[in-house]
């Protein structure tokens, strides 16, 4: 049975002409484009709910102004796997997030976490987010920040690896030195608490996670460590103090010194050299 296109080839003349073409393309292939045949849509989003027809997935899941032509593609590929992601489409995530989530869900973990939070899979670490998932890792902890770079991610990626509970080194505040302090001491067992601070500097943490390590009593040191100057820094004179300290206890006691590994942000296993990743469309 023949459809009548009469209305809408009526109306052509207020679409661009690269609308136009995405609508009498799909009459000419049969297709009806009444649900995009509107100007709110754009012509690559036009193209989105078009193949999303042709796929045969629920297209009012999407077609929607507000969803960009890549986040349509997405929430559309997702479907089209089985996977409705939508629910936890909250405000104007980018289309980087919600493919994560997608992925989420299909290996079982829940992205409810990060639909909370200001967490972005930048480009800096997409792949190796998506490759940590698909390996079944949990990375909810990623959503207590904002962003992490290349050496961040591999260093909280060791800690999850080990079984660790790395929440206390999710802090934007954290370079990749202070989170490296923070992982060490996680590894001996310490309260990492203690000197987990965006107050502090690497040096600062190390110095406080070496009196924990060996076994000395850093509390009543604790108050004068922190009375921050100007909020922001300790006296490196108290840290320089600290270490005598620590060295002539350790003397006193025969505590005897063991040599750390290099303190360089290593990944479990070598970064992979890979191009940013940009979504292209696809038809089907």
């Amino acid at each position: 049975m023949k459809i009548d296109f009469s209305e809408i080839t009526k109306q052509l003349k207020k679409f661009t002409k690269q609308q136009r073409k995405c609508i009498l393309d799909a009459i000419e292939d049969g297709i009806d484009p009444t649900p995009f045949a509107d100007t709110k849509f754009t012509s690559d989003q036009m193209d989105e709910i078009r193949w999303g027809i042709e796929s045969k997935v629920d297209i009012g899941k999407y077609s929607k102004a507000k969803f960009d032509s890549d986040t349509m593609v997405t929430i559309r590929e997702a479907l089209g796997r089985g996977v409705d992601v939508t629910p936890y489409i909250k405000g104007n995530p980018d289309w980087k997030n919600i493919h994560m989530y997608a992925l989420m869900l299909e290996n079982g973990k829940d992205p409810t976490p990060f639909v909370k939070s200001d967490f972005d899979f930048t480009d800096a670490v997409f792949d190796e987010c998506e490759d940590a998932i698909k390996e079944g890792l949990d990375l909810s902890p990623f959503s207590l920040v904002s962003e992490l770079d290349l050496e961040q991610f591999w260093i909280a990626i060791e800690g999850i690896r080990l079984g660790l509970d790395i929440r206390p080194m999710m802090n934007d505040g954290f370079v990749e030195w202070d989170m490296l302090e923070i992982l060490k001491g996680l590894k001996d067992g310490l309260d990492v608490s203690v000197y987990a601070d965006p107050h502090f500097n690497s040096d600062q943490m190390e110095e406080m996670r070496l009196w924990l390590k060996y076994g000395l009593d850093l509390s009543p040191h604790l108050e004068k460590l922190r009375r921050y100057d100007d909020e922001e820094f300790i006296n490196i004179d108290v840290f320089g103090e600290l270490k005598e300290e620590r060295l002539r206890q350790m003397a006193e006691k025969g505590i005897v010194a063991v040599t750390e590994e290099p303190e360089e942000p290593e990944p479990v296993i070598p970064i992979k050299v890979k191009k940013s990743k940009k979504k292209k469309k696809k038809k089907k």
